[in-house]
């Protein structure tokens, strides 16, 4: 049997005042390399490819299971998958609705990297 899990989201404007709160959390930007350097991050997101979680989290990645991760990619859809999988590794993810494309709509900063 087939299901689609339940990932939660958050907008790009509710994620900016959690920001402007100091809100505790850790930000993980699951685009390519490329696509940082060409289009920047969210300030202060952890940058790491979505196909590379698996083997960065056996390598020492530690994403704290009490601290909210909010995955980012494009659109929304890799990070979509990168939240099921740490929900399945019991840690806290919250997918990043409508990815980068949203948060710049926002016109909110980005960092060059």
């Amino acid at each position: 049997m087939f299901f689609k899990s339940k990932v939660p989201t958050v907008d790009a404007k509710t994620l900016k005042q959690w920001m402007d709160n100091d809100k505790e959390m850790i930000l993980l930007d699951v685009r390519t390399e490329q696509e940082w350097k060409e289009t920047g991050i969210i300030p202060g997101a952890l940058t790491v490819p979505n196909f590379r979680i698996v083997a960065e989290m056996q390598n020492g990645l530690n994403l704290d299971k009490g601290i909210t991760v909010v995955t980012i990619c494009r659109s929304g859809s890799r990070s979509k998958q990168v939240a099921e999988y740490l929900l399945g590794q019991n840690i806290e993810a919250i997918n990043l609705n409508h990815g980068m494309m949203g948060w710049y709509q926002q016109q909110y900063d980005v960092e060059r990297v």
